[in-house]
């Protein structure tokens, strides 16, 4: 029983409110990142900034590829750029002035393979992750999700009403044990 009075004591101090706003804008975070998931399958469109990796037809080193975006890959067969979307070797990564890219080949099927692309800012705001199914000349996206500092934003709102919420409780509930105590002592 003193441990069910000190988590009320807990959840009606207003020093709580911070440590528990907190916590639930951290959980927030990871909510609507989940939410903002995308999945071809069920019919949603990939994050704009959804990447691929593809090998120039011309290069001699099997480390050598390139990371592009579905734009970018429009714009290449445009100009009949020669690409590869299967990978000869089943992870690599390479850094640019602002991300650090890898891919790992999560299954591969001679002819066709299931990639996964990540790329992680070097400032820290945000990390991608791509899915797609790769033949020698197509990509089949699958799914993206994203990991953006912004969505703090999005939960700070939740965040705070779910630690009022808590505050609440814990008063309501600290109230009813004192009117219990004292209602039990004075019998």
């Amino acid at each position: 029983m003193k441990i069910i009075k000190f988590i009320i004591i807990i959840l009606g101090s207003s020093l709580f409110i911070p440590v528990s706003c907190s916590i639930s804008v951290l959980g927030g975070i990871q909510v609507v990142a989940w939410i903002d998931s995308r999945d071809v399958q069920k019919g949603d469109s990939v994050h704009s900034m959804f990447s691929v990796v593809a090998v120039p037809q011309h290069s001699k080193n099997k480390n050598d590829f390139l990371v592009l975006s579905l734009q970018q890959i429009e714009r290449m067969r445009k100009v009949n750029e020669p690409l590869s979307f299967l990978m000869p070797i089943s992870n690599s990564n390479m850094e640019t002035d602002h991300s650090r890219y890898s891919y790992k080949i999560l299954e591969d099927r001679g002819k066709e393979q299931i990639i996964e692309v990540v790329e992680e800012s070097k400032d820290g705001d945000n990390t991608i992750w791509s899915q797609y199914r790769a033949t020698e000349k197509e990509i089949f996206p699958i799914s993206s999700r994203m990991f953006y500092f912004g969505y703090m934003f999005q939960a700070l709102p939740y965040g705070l009403v779910f630690s009022l919420c808590l505050y609440a409780c814990g008063k309501i509930l600290r109230r009813r044990v004192t009117f219990s105590e004292k209602r039990h002592n004075g019998s």
